[in-house]
């Protein structure tokens, strides 16, 4: 599932919200102040890799890195 970062242009607030792809997301309010007025940052799927992230590796260190080029 999108994990989808946010910024409210009123107040300045980021904050993270998952969703699935398909989802409305027409309701989608800050959490701070209420504002319909945000922008969306997309930032990762899952995609099922349970050893960690590539930040904490190296392309020596799993097959998820060194199978795709990070």
């Amino acid at each position: 599932m999108p994990d989808y970062d946010f910024y409210c242009e009123d107040c300045g607030h980021h904050f993270e919200k998952f969703f699935p792809i398909d989802s409305d997301r027409s309701d989608l309010k800050c959490p701070e102040c209420s504002s319909k007025k945000i922008q969306r940052n997309f930032v990762s799927i899952s995609m099922g890799n349970t050893k960690g992230s590539c930040t904490d590796c190296t392309s020596d260190s799993c097959d998820w890195c060194a199978g795709n080029g990070s």
